[in-house]
């Protein structure tokens, strides 16, 4: 039997009238992780664009669609999509994107409904029933007439001429029944991959790392951005792109990671790197940015001695990373090279399959040029030998002094 925690990735597609069904999916995802039975057993990522922890950004020099491949991931690194549907049939997407046959797709939400299918994934279709009402002297009236004939266009795919049933397609009557409904299907597959995962034979189950790209069941846990894990400096105000959603902090921003072993396995993890990956830089004032709320203090695990550093982006270059060591007062530590931990005495922290070993990192990210910088950090380690590396989310921070 194989008892390792079961963790799934879920990208949620849809146009934007449906913000109601996309919110309630997070929430459900959320709570049924959270069961009394399952808390510690599952853990599910919604992969979504408009998350509030973690927003895709949209970069000014690509498609939207673009930036959310870039930024979330595609559903085709999913294991399930979720297509939530309604009035409308989603956003165009530039005509050179197409299909190996060259035909266009109708709609980002299409393009990632066949992106899930071409790779054999789980995708379910829901639509809400509704008939959207409309108002006659509407002046988008026509346009929303067309929007609703392009959905049902669409769906026609799902029936046979004779209207029975060629594909799956989950029907509900309102935006309110939406929740109970998935929170069912989404049990029900979280129940039949326990069922699957139980019943594989030795023979299918992860083998042992090794050379090459092999992987264990053992890895790294590094916590997720979240308003809980990123603050604004003191006294700088928090900004936000009208158009995404995504907060930006002015000046620099704090930030904290928790590392530990998932405690599946008894291979011995080694944390070898830690570097910031500065995605992009846009010099120059950015008006389209508007003020936000401030964000929340960082909430750690509450290690005793945290590890601290702080590092300066001036443009396009990436400063050393600086470290205050403990118990040698007035000294500090810094890296010679882009590896924060590349110092004179450097570190090296190690993580066992008991999960006794839990580290903090803290650390202050200051930037000392006028623009927008897009970062990320990236994390090298290995895994009984073999190396591995994690990148986390991207912030935004934005300097104009």
């Amino acid at each position: 039997m194989n008892n390792t925690p079961l963790h799934l990735r879920v990208f949620l597609s849809s146009p934007g009238d449906v913000a109601k069904e996309r919110r309630a999916a997070r929430e459900v995802l959320d709570s049924v992780q959270k069961q009394p039975l399952l808390r510690g057993r599952v853990s599910i990522d919604a992969i979504s664009y408009d998350d509030a922890d973690a927003p895709s950004p949209m970069a000014a020099g690509e498609t939207p669609q673009e930036s959310v491949n870039r930024f979330t991931g595609r559903p085709s690194e999913c294991d399930l999509t979720v297509v939530i549907m309604w009035s409308r049939l989603g956003t165009p997407i530039p005509p050179e994107v197409r299909r190996a046959d060259g035909s266009q797709y109708e709609s980002g939400t299409v393009w990632e409904l066949e992106d899930a299918l071409q790779a054999k994934r789980e995708v379910w279709v829901y639509r809400r029933t509704e008939v959207p009402s409309i108002e006659l002297n509407d002046p988008k009236f026509e346009q929303k007439r067309t929007d609703f004939a392009a959905v049902e266009r669409f769906l026609q795919q799902f029936t046979n001429p004779d209207r029975s049933l060629k594909s799956g397609c989950n029907t509900y009557a309102r935006a309110a029944d939406f929740a109970r409904l998935f929170e069912k299907h989404i049990e029900s597959f979280v129940r039949k991959r326990f069922e699957l995962q139980a019943a594989a034979p030795a023979s299918t189950q992860p083998a042992p790392a090794s050379a090459g790209n092999a992987k264990s069941d053992a890895d790294l846990t590094i916590s997720r951005f979240s308003g809980r894990r990123v603050r604004p400096l003191s006294g700088y105000p928090v900004l936000s792109n009208p158009q995404t959603g995504a907060l930006v902090h002015t000046g620099g921003a704090q930030v904290s990671f928790t590392l530990a072993h998932n405690g599946a396995g008894r291979q011995s993890i080694n944390l070898l790197g830690l570097k910031l990956e500065l995605v992009r830089f846009t010099p120059g004032a950015q008006a389209s940015l508007d003020y936000a709320i401030e964000g929340s203090e960082i909430q750690g695990a509450g290690v005793a001695r945290p590890h601290v550093f702080s590092i300066s982006l001036h443009g396009n270059k990436v400063g050393p990373a600086t470290w205050v060591t403990v118990g040698r007062s007035g000294r500090t530590a810094v890296a010679r090279s882009a590896n924060f931990f590349d110092t004179e005495d450097p570190q090296l922290l190690t993580f066992s399959g008991d999960r006794s070993d839990i580290e903090e990192l803290q650390g202050t990210v200051l930037t000392q040029q006028n623009g927008l910088y897009e970062f990320r950090f990236v994390f090298d380690y290995s895994v009984g030998g073999v190396d591995r590396q994690q990148v986390t989310d991207t912030l935004l921070v934005y300097f104009d002094e």
